[in-house]
């Protein structure tokens, strides 16, 4: 008899959380339609946007502006939270790398509307078939390996860089450790200015809206406080650092 009590709850329990899931589903799909409404707006733009290409740098600076402010409005819509745990320099002086971790295809969207100022990011082919006004603020979407020298032609031009450190999507959540490309110790021997970007909680971005928003905690440390009691000429303590930043417990190195 409390054997059918408790598969009772248990099946209550499960058929209240599809419930849940749907209604959840529901206000999701809403404000997507309501920033629907919106395409006509955002389509008047761009095409303006497109009339100054006789005029390239002030082209370039529309392309990167509507890229900020249509994200922006896209993340408003889809409740999406951004709380900065430590302030974002607004001017950095020389070459700087932002190493970010790869959790979803949002993430390095979310990182360059962080900034006030363009910053170049990774962007895939498909993110570039959706949006064509991504392609003068990003280098293609691969492996550190593969991008090693793309990412030193950027950082030797001056550019603000975000740069992967692991490859396929990740979540701390689900997964312990986390796999570093040897490519990274170059990269963190360079003298230039370099940053570190945890966006915590960035992951449930595909469930989140406007009536569920979700918090995402933005934690950018430089490589000096980062790794200020770390030996650095030491690259397991240096990596095993980072690893931990990101929440892993341990990492491993690929060749």
């Amino acid at each position: 008899m409390d054997t059918i009590k408790k598969l009772d709850k248990i099946i209550k329990y499960e058929e209240q959380n599809i419930k849940t899931l749907k209604s959840e589903r529901k206000k999701r799909l809403l404000a997507l339609f309501y920033f629907s409404l919106l395409a006509p707006y955002f389509i008047s733009l761009k095409f303006f946007i497109a009339l100054s290409f006789i005029f390239p740098t002030i082209n370039k600076q529309l392309k990167a502006w509507y890229i900020k402010y249509y994200y922006n409005t896209l993340f408003y819509f889809k409740g999406l939270i951004i709380h900065l745990v430590n302030p974002i320099p607004t001017k950095t002086t020389g070459p700087t790398i932002i190493f970010g971790l790869r959790r979803d295809e949002i993430s390095n969207i979310a990182t360059y509307c962080l900034f006030s100022k363009p910053i170049i990011i990774p962007t895939s082919a498909k993110q570039l078939k959706l949006n064509p006004f991504l392609k003068p603020v990003s280098y293609p979407d691969k492996n550190l390996n593969q991008n090693l020298e793309n990412i030193e032609n950027l950082i030797n031009a001056g550019y603000p860089t975000l740069v992967y450190i692991n490859h396929h999507k990740v979540d701390p959540l689900n997964i312990r450790s986390i796999s570093f490309y040897q490519s990274i110790t170059k990269l963190l021997k360079k003298d230039i200015n370099i940053y570190f970007l945890n966006l915590e909680n960035i992951s449930r971005y595909p469930f989140s809206s406007l009536y569920n928003p979700t918090i995402v905690s933005a934690n950018l440390q430089n490589i000096d406080d980062l790794l200020k009691n770390t030996d650095r000429t030491n690259t397991q303590q240096t990596l095993q650092k980072i690893a931990e930043f990101y929440s892993f417990l341990s990492y491993d190195l690929l060749d």
